[in-house]
């Protein structure tokens, strides 16, 4: 696949999307990539963030072989830099923009769901692949050369709609590039506990094919939302050997899921089912689609501060109809 040329509106959109620059900035080494699971030390990876956004002390480290899989399918890149691009352009149902309230370490902000998907990132590389930190508020500027990985749909996140579009008008192709999946809208409506409210009603997102066809939405009970989706996209970058990586939940709690990615959750033989349906090669950054399911919705877990309906399970959705796709071949 080559490499993705830089859409007309992105000058446009980094002027604005700066302030969503998380902060979070993940030094790799040519060599992140190895022949077999060593240890976590050799990775060598650097993250930057100032203290009150430090990664979680408790976490316990993954099975290595688990986490070396894990790191290479969602979060490998041959830049040095990678970029978090979190939301700051979340609607409510009336489509007001809410303003983001979630400190992030280069003094912007964001929303809970998303907050809470980057700091689970930042402990899964320090405690899981040996990642060192350093606490400081001076980040390396956001250029086309960085690999990045974005939060969020096009509703929400002015990057993601580059390359996703929005649920209204979904984008599945661009130049030097095409995708399987998207994120479209039905007329079905939806409520949810979101930050302490009972949000909703509002219109139901859909995973949908490039063909139109509607593949999932979301299901309910007396209105009430019961599970979501996580669509993972990654794709080349605007430069040579940088990665797009897209986290996009139809809904905040699909969002939010893909911390579940980075705590185990998945399993092992599933993320081995995962890495053979893309053919995961060593050494080689993968390009591929893959629809989750994130279920089992809670609104009381004591170490949830977003007082929200979180999903605590996540399962790969690998149907005929909706199986993970391998890009560019």
């Amino acid at each position: 696949m080559p490499t993705m040329k830089n859409p007309g509106q992105v000058d446009h959109v980094r002027r604005g999307m700066c302030a969503a620059l998380a902060g979070l900035l993940v030094a790799w080494r040519d060599n992140i990539f190895v022949e077999e699971a060593n240890s976590a030390a050799n990775y060598g990876g650097k993250l930057i963030a100032r203290e009150f956004l430090t990664p979680n002390s408790d976490i316990q480290a993954l099975n290595q072989q688990y986490a070396d899989l894990c790191n290479h399918i969602f979060l490998s890149s041959k830049t040095e830099i990678t970029e978090f691009i979190c939301p700051d352009k979340w609607k409510d149902p009336h489509g007001r923009i809410v303003p983001p309230d979630w400190a992030l370490p280069n003094g912007t902000s964001t929303y809970g769901h998303e907050a809470a998907v980057f700091t689970s990132t930042f402990s899964f590389l320090t405690a899981s692949m040996g990642f060192s930190k350093e606490v400081g508020d001076k980040f390396p500027d956001p250029t086309d050369g960085n690999s990045k990985i974005s939060l969020g749909s096009g509703s929400s996140n002015e990057f993601s709609e580059l390359i996703l579009g929005k649920p209204a008008s979904p984008r599945f192709a661009g130049t030097g590039f095409s995708l399987h999946y998207a994120i479209g809208r039905s007329e079905k409506k939806l409520k949810r506990k979101q930050y302490g409210i009972e949000l909703g009603p509002y219109n139901a997102h859909t995973i949908r094919d490039a063909d139109g066809k509607t593949l999932f939405e979301p299901k309910s009970t007396h209105g009430f939302q019961t599970d979501d989706y996580l669509l993972v996209t990654r794709i080349p970058g605007f430069q040579e050997g940088s990665t797009i990586t897209i986290f996009s939940g139809l809904h905040g709690p699909g969002t939010r899921a893909a911390e579940l990615l980075f705590s185990g959750k998945l399993g092992p033989r599933t993320l081995e089912r995962l890495a053979g349906a893309i053919g995961l090669e060593n050494r080689k950054v993968p390009h591929f689609q893959a629809v989750f399911r994130a279920s089992g919705f809670r609104s009381d877990l004591a170490d949830d501060t977003t007082d929200s309906d979180v999903a605590t399970q996540i399962e790969l959705v690998d149907s005929r109809e909706c199986p993970p796709v391998r890009l560019g071949d």
